[in-house]
């Protein structure tokens, strides 16, 4: 468990082991989405010929306000 606990950001405030079980899942989880959301965005990428940008708002880097990223970001709980 200890080793976990270095690993995983806020877990060392838990003193019980189910309390720092579930931070560690919600934390695994929150990995799991953005490691999703990049794959998906690198994959439209890849397969665009237009140049990078060109599959974000009209050749502009997506906003962090844009909906997509506000659900990633309320997903991963930032």
């Amino acid at each position: 468990m200890k080793y976990l606990q270095a690993l995983v950001p806020g877990c060392d405030k838990f003193t019980n082991k189910a309390g720092m079980l579930d931070e560690i899942i919600n934390y695994v989880l929150s990995l799991q989405t953005q490691v999703e959301f990049l794959s998906i965005k690198l994959a439209a990428l890849s397969s665009s010929s237009d140049p990078p940008l060109q599959c974000f708002n009209n050749g502009q880097a997506p906003s962090m306000w844009e909906p997509d990223v506000q659900n990633l970001y309320s997903t991963l709980g930032v």
